[in-house]
């Protein structure tokens, strides 16, 4: 599962559970969207992980925030945060 807000400039990913790849395709075409309206140098990314109590950040999730870190980076749309 994942959530994408905007607030303001700022774009707020969290990414909780198992992540699938049509969701990070998801979560990539909104990031496009937005810095083709908002214009990329207007654009902040902080991503962030809520995963279960139980669950602590895996192997598979971190690709998946990389993937998006990669993405954000080939984009020129700035990375103001990251956590898991």
């Amino acid at each position: 599962m994942y959530l994408v807000e905007k607030i303001g400039q700022l774009i707020l990913i969290t990414l909780e559970g198992l992540v699938k790849d049509e969701e990070i395709e998801n979560i990539k075409n909104q990031l496009k969207k937005v810095s083709d309206k908002e214009g990329v140098d207007e654009v902040v990314v902080s991503l962030s992980t809520s995963p279960p109590e139980s669950d602590k950040t895996t192997p598979e999730m971190q690709k998946r925030m990389q993937e998006i870190i990669e993405f954000c980076n080939e984009h020129g749309i700035r990375i103001y945060s990251y956590r898991h």
